[in-house]
């Protein structure tokens, strides 16, 4: 999405270059109204109805397809309108007053936009609501654009030509100088994909958590066209960031202090970049060309990281090469705040202070020491990274060489395969006793399988006989023989270890490498030994299903929602009747809704109560002798009736919560599914 973006931002660009080169600012006017008319055509923002489901071995075309078709036209005309408007305004001034706050009053917009969806526009409106707010909104910029034009008219700006002498189009080092914008965009623009894969990926699977490097991106933005003269303190505080993540990369710490810090770090980063930028712009004359090389740049990083990256690497490895990119633009000679020493002791000692004080709180005084010396190696590492702010180079290398051997918040004895496709990394590994294999997504652990024995020990994780999916295969046992199941979320197969004689077993996966990992021996074995015969259908699960015969499946399970992108899609008013309607009269659907930041199971009450259908809820946290890997979860069987749920002794009505608005395919509000 977000390259989909930068690529309509940058053909945006692109036009509003070619018009602003034209004399007459009456034509420009002319022909930008026309051209914003012609978007209008494609409001309200909707999908289109009868678009193919994607290839999930190769979803970027589809999805390109997808957002050129909804949203494409109105984007590119508003996406032109900014530097036409900021080229309107040098006009109209003459030169006189800098056109360029403009373009951090835009970015500013752009923030707060971003920050109101999720906490006020999402809870409040539904789709198709917020499609006739927008199309409002657009008929309101239109007017004033118009506005704008006319003024500019009356102010008596002649058009002159442009890009016609030395001055205008940069003289001999022009060739450098869109180069060097270039690059000091698209490195920020990199830096960004590559945090939030890492933060997102590596650190926490939380939702909504990829506004945060968005947010401060934008910021950065602001900042630097706002008050560029800020450049000295941005060029001091860039060193600051790689010693921040060269410390936390050799000592990673908590979940929240490693965010914040790895936050931080991009920040002074990107703000560096950026105030070089801010410092590197052209006089109005050559705004549009300035502007056009800043998008080219963007679309560029953000292409390198979300397209290439995946193709190249099998970790989040873009990471690293755009910090130390990032160190490449921190000059020789940056004047440095002239108590940065003894402030950087301060710090240095208060935060190995704290370490120390939380690291003699361990019992065991072979931890402690291990402590200790990890606390001092990291400390040592973040002050070689920070002694070498004044060599470029040598501070990229360092600061690229922690990261890139930084250890791993997924535990595991040996790992057996890491891999990466369009929809994240996954890793097969054993624990660190070498008794278990385990499949992780990022952080999210999904399944578990017994090195030795595993018939003995069964499904693991959230799977158990002993937990809520052994006890609903028991209550159903009469009703499955010969009958079909049906399954969205393959995982490691454990499920399907379920499985008896007669009965026809159907898959519905996304990612074409968790497939490859659950049929592959060497790494799992509940497929190939406890139902080799099963089908597997790549696909959204609900876009493939909905290709089946109703009444067809006595059981259907979906298993989504453990990670961070919660498919919103499949816990809908229409997805439930969906799976109510490929239900045989008597088929119940099991919802597996353990998460560890979304609490679920209220949305699934309301849709289930807004649907008239019956709903038990079963949560499960297994006892201290239960052995390894058997996760505590959550999970909701729904039928049409109270009576097909006969059996489920032992599930419970959950109480109702009236606050809770059922989602739809219109509406939905993850914010107000957040653990309190």
């Amino acid at each position: 999405a977000m390259v989909f973006f930068q690529t309509a931002l940058l053909a945006g660009y692109a036009y509003a270059h070619a018009l602003a080169r034209l004399r007459g600012i009456c034509a420009q006017l002319a022909i930008h109204a026309c051209v914003l008319a012609l978007a209008a055509l494609a409001l309200p923002v909707a999908i289109a109805p009868d678009l193919a489901p994607p290839d999930s071995a190769a979803p970027v075309a589809w999805l390109f397809r997808l957002m050129a078709t909804s949203v494409g036209p109105p984007f590119l005309a508003l996406a032109a309108t900014a530097p036409l408007l900021q080229a309107w305004f040098a006009r109209a001034t003459a030169g006189k007053l800098d056109p360029y706050p403009l373009y951090a009053a835009s970015n500013a917009g752009s923030f707060a936009a971003l920050v109101a969806y999720p906490f006020a526009i999402e809870p409040t409106l539904g789709l198709a609501a917020q499609a006739r707010w927008w199309s409002g909104g657009y008929a309101l910029l239109f007017a004033l654009i118009a506005v704008c034009g006319a003024a500019t008219i009356s102010a008596g700006a002649r058009a002159a030509p442009v890009a016609t002498t030395p001055e205008t189009v940069g003289g001999a080092g022009a060739g450098r100088e869109r180069l060097a914008w270039i690059a000091l965009s698209a490195i920020p623009s990199s830096l960004l994909l590559g945090v939030t894969n890492h933060i997102t990926t590596d650190i926490a699977a939380i939702p909504l958590l990829w506004i945060a490097p968005l947010a401060l991106y934008l910021l950065t933005f602001v900042a630097a066209f706002a008050r560029p003269d800020w450049r000295d303190a941005a060029a001091a505080a860039a060193p600051y960031g790689a010693a921040i993540l060269a410390f936390v990369a050799c000592f990673p710490g908590g979940m929240v202090a490693n965010v914040a810090t790895h936050l931080a770090a991009f920040t002074a980063l990107a703000l560096h970049a950026h105030m070089e930028l801010a410092t590197r712009r052209p006089p109005p004359a050559r705004l549009t060309e300035f502007y056009l090389c800043v998008s080219a740049g963007g679309a560029l990083g953000g292409a390198i990281t979300a397209l290439l990256a995946p193709l190249v690497f099998h970790g989040i490895w873009e990471y690293p090469i755009a910090v130390a990119a990032a160190c490449l633009v921190v000059p020789r000679g940056a004047r440095l705040w002239p108590r940065e020493r003894p402030l950087l002791a301060l710090a240095a000692l208060a935060a190995l202070a704290g370490l120390m004080v939380a690291a003699h709180r361990l019992v065991d005084p072979a931890a402690e020491i291990r402590i200790v010396l990890i606390i001092t190696v990291a400390a040592v590492a973040a002050g070689f990274v920070f002694s070498l702010r004044r060599r470029p180079l040598a501070l990229a290398l360092a600061t690229a060489i922690a990261l890139l051997f930084a250890p791993r918040p997924v535990a595991h004895g040996e790992l057996l395969l890491q891999a990466r496709s369009f929809f994240g990394v996954s890793r097969v590994g054993l624990d660190v006793g070498g008794g278990y294999r385990l499949l992780h997504h990022g952080t999210t652990l999904h399944n578990a399988e017994a090195v030795v024995d595993p018939d003995r020990s069964g499904p693991l994780t959230y799977f158990t006989r002993e937990g809520p999916v052994g006890q609903a295969f028991a209550a159903l046992d009469a009703r499955l023989e010969a009958g079909r199941i049906g399954v969205i979320g393959l995982g490691a197969g454990a499920i399907a270890c379920y499985a008896r004689p007669g009965q026809r077993w159907t898959f519905y996966e996304l990612d074409p490498l968790v497939v490859r990992i659950a049929r592959d021996p060497a790494l799992f074995g509940y497929v190939t030994r406890c139902n080799p015969a099963l089908e597997v259908r790549l696909g959204d699960g609900r876009l493939t299903l909905a290709r089946e015969p109703d009444a067809s499946f006595a059981l259907f399970i979906v298993d989504a929602f453990s990670s961070d992108s919660i498919p919103i899609h499949l816990l809908t008013r229409e997805a439930l009747r969906l799976y109510l309607a490929k239900l045989a009269p008597d088929g119940v659907a099991l919802l597996h809704l353990s998460n560890r930041y979304l609490d679920l199971v209220p949305v699934a009450a309301a849709v289930a109560a807004a649907e008239g259908a019956a709903l038990r809820l079963r949560t499960h946290v297994p006892g201290p002798g239960a052995g390894p890997f058997r996760t505590s979860s959550v999970w909701v069987a729904i039928a049409r009736t109270q009576d097909a749920l006969r059996g489920f002794d032992g599930w419970t009505i959950p109480p109702a919560a009236p606050a809770t608005r059922a989602w739809t395919d219109d509406y939905a509000d993850v914010l107000s599914a957040f653990r309190r």
